[in-house]
């Protein structure tokens, strides 16, 4: 064999070199010092001695020789070392799918969400205002229902159409507004609604038209508060969850603090300067609250955004039918809005009829109302995280409340009208205030719990708009105490759902062993 010759076999690091004499190294290429494999010398004058023993035999046989020599040293080599060789190829393998991971991964992980921290109760403040500007304005109409109704504008039905249809856009708009709040839209959404109840409000300050007044009072408003009012009361439910319920109670007072102030501001204008001064300062005042929201509301940027149009992540909208706890909770919701807001409605033209004396001008009633509303979103809420079980304390609200309405029957003084305002306000409160809780509970991924909840409130949005008008209808045929009779059985026949949805929902939850 020529002193130049090298043989290299199978990528192995054998190297044979110009003196027989030199010793090599024997071992895997690119196996590093720190790996602390072994190195092996072999004597290659030893292998040709023995070689050269082999009489008649040419250079390739010695060559093969040395070959298969070679190879048997490399085997001896590969079962000693076998080990060393393993893990060092199995590091490879590893660096390789850490490598390969991170170009298909080329964002890196979002810090998980501190729930119950700090940056929920930051969106609950900017929540606040919101109900403050969408439930504050719902539950400030009946004060306006009085009014159309003393101004022969509309009738009992006509006049509660305006509310209803504002109150029914707010919620309908819930299922289209949640499913675009799950696709990361909340903030764009909140701008828009401000910008179009506030143009709604301060359009129907120019006239006194009943039809323009259903269009601007009741639809264009009704649209901007329903793209306020869903995604606001979402966001805050995505960043709580063992003090969700309390956190939406808080959020959710600012609906009674508004239906407080709202009136009182309603009727102050309006005697001093007029209708129409009274719509445009609530628009003013809409346009102030909303600032700081539209500036600062944020959602959670680590659940991953549903797409809007079909492809990965998409569930199919009418996924819920199959889901038994939820269609319970919906037909208890449609049958409980049909009578929630007779009260709210009809409270403030009952006791102008009725001729009560209350020692007080009877539209603060509806303050009354709204003032026990913000109790009954506090304390039952903190009941609903300590028992978790928002869906037990709406039961016991709504219950309360039909109780409430067929006690309103015999009701013809004043200590006993105060009282039944009060008592409506929290039980009423208790009910709305947890409804987004409630939902959640029934939710088990909450990347769609913007969409669930909307559902459930375009449900309400839909009992709404009947409920209100049939009531209006009532007390215009039949007189107020039929009507109070229609709202008291709704809620009782509600109640009885959510009886047997929640029994139900205990009976599915498996055994614990």
């Amino acid at each position: 064999m020529s002193s130049s010759q090298a043989q290299h076999t199978g990528g192995r690091g054998i190297i044979v070199g110009e003196n027989m004499s030199t010793k090599f190294t024997v071992g895997p290429v690119g196996i590093p010092d720190t790996a602390q494999t072994v190195r092996k010398s072999v004597d290659i004058a030893d292998l040709y001695d023995q070689s050269a023993g082999l009489a008649g035999t040419d250079l390739e046989m010695q060559t093969l020789h040395h070959s298969n020599s070679v190879n048997d040293i490399k085997e001896d080599y590969m079962k000693d070392d076998e080990g060393h060789l393993a893990a060092y190829l199995s590091e490879g393998d590893k660096q390789k799918d850490v490598e390969r991971s991170s170009a298909e991964s080329p964002t890196p992980p979002q810090p998980a969400v501190v729930f119950d921290g700090g940056e929920g109760w930051i969106q609950v403040a900017w929540c606040y205002p919101c109900m403050f500007a969408t439930w504050g304005i719902i539950n400030t109409y009946g004060t306006f229902q009085a009014y159309y109704m003393a101004q022969n504008i509309a009738s009992p039905q006509q006049a509660a159409w305006i509310g209803s249809l504002q109150t029914f856009l707010m919620l309908v708009v819930s299922p289209l507004v949640g499913r675009l709040f799950d696709a990361g839209k909340a903030v764009p959404l909140i701008r828009g609604g401000t910008a179009l109840l506030t143009l709604g409000l301060i359009s129907a300050s120019f006239t006194m038209n009943y039809y323009v007044l259903l269009f601007t009072q009741g639809i264009i408003a009704g649209l901007g508060l329903g793209l306020i009012f869903t995604p606001s009361v979402t966001i805050v439910t995505t960043y709580f969850q063992r003090r969700r319920a309390l956190a939406l109670g808080i959020a959710t007072t600012g609906g009674g603090v508004g239906g407080v102030i709202y009136p009182i501001l309603v009727r102050t204008t309006m005697n001093a300067y007029g209708f129409a001064w009274s719509m445009r300062t609530m628009g003013f005042m809409v346009l102030a609250i909303m600032v700081l929201p539209c500036i600062f509301s944020k959602q959670r940027t680590d659940l991953r955004k549903r797409k809007l149009k079909n492809g990965e992540g998409e569930v199919k909208f009418w996924g819920f039918l199959k889901e038994r706890q939820f269609m319970m909770c919906l037909a208890g919701i449609m049958a409980i809005f049909g009578g929630m807001y007779t009260p709210y409605f009809f409270i403030t033209s009952w006791v102008a009829k009725e001729g009560i004396n209350l020692g007080f001008q009877g539209w603060w009633l509806l303050s009354l109302v709204n003032a026990g509303s913000i109790l009954g979103r506090i304390g039952p809420a903190i009941c609903a995280d300590l028992m978790k079980s928002p869906l037990l304390v709406q039961l016991i609200s709504v219950t309360l409340c039909g109780i409430l309405c067929l006690c309103w029957i015999p009701i013809h003084t004043a200590p006993l009208t105060i009282f039944f305002a009060l008592t409506y306000g929290v039980a009423s409160g208790a009910f709305l205030g947890l409804m987004p809780a409630g939902t959640a509970a029934l939710t088990t991924d909450m990347r769609y719990v913007g969409v669930r909840t909307g559902i459930v409130f375009s449900v309400a949005g839909i009992s709404n708009l009947i409920g209100n008008p049939v009531a209006g209808k009532i007390v215009g045929s039949y007189g107020y105490t039929a009507a109070k009779v229609w709202a008291g059985c709704c809620m009782m026949v509600g109640s009885a759902i959510l009886v047997w949805m929640v029994l139900g929902k205990k009976k599915a939850q498996p055994q614990k062993v």
